[in-house]
């Protein structure tokens, strides 16, 4: 069932990306884990779908600090594996590589039956399945456990 949000306004938190690699714009990242840093991010398939932080407002290259969105309607880019509905759950991809980050469709693309993935957003516009900027809002704390 599409979760429905009403809330416009969005708020964004600082991150310092501790990955080796550079963080692309638009895609999700995660909680990172440092002394240094009050707000450590770093990549979603060093920290997991689990510890995800927000979407990526701009680049971030390793050791700088960005914009993370945390809350209310932020951009994320789709992996185009599938169509994306207004209102759809939204996974991240965790693999390593050009999907990294990028958003699937729940519905378009559900789990194997009793599997259970991480919902990271929901999507407040439709998207081809093609990779394609969408807005929605991040989701914290959910899973999606699809019936056996």
């Amino acid at each position: 069932m599409p979760l429905d949000i009403q809330s416009e306004s969005t708020e964004f938190a600082p991150g310092t990306n501790l990955s080796a690699t550079t963080i692309p714009e638009a895609r999700v990242c995660g909680y990172g884990s440092s002394s240094a840093y009050l707000n450590p991010i770093t990549n979603i398939a060093a920290s997991g779908a689990a510890k995800a932080r927000g979407f990526t407002r701009r680049a971030i290259a390793p050791g700088q600090t960005g914009d993370v969105c945390i809350e209310g309607p932020g951009l994320i880019e789709t992996d185009g594996s599938g169509t994306v509905e207004r209102g759809d759950q939204l996974a991240v991809n965790v693999t390593p590589g050009a999907n990294e980050g990028r958003v699937f469709s729940i519905r378009a693309s559900p789990p194997a039956a009793g599997a259970t993935v991480r919902v990271v957003g929901v999507a407040d516009d439709a998207a081809p399945a093609s990779v394609t900027r969408i807005r929605a809002h991040p989701v914290h704390g959910v899973t999606y456990t699809r019936p056996a």
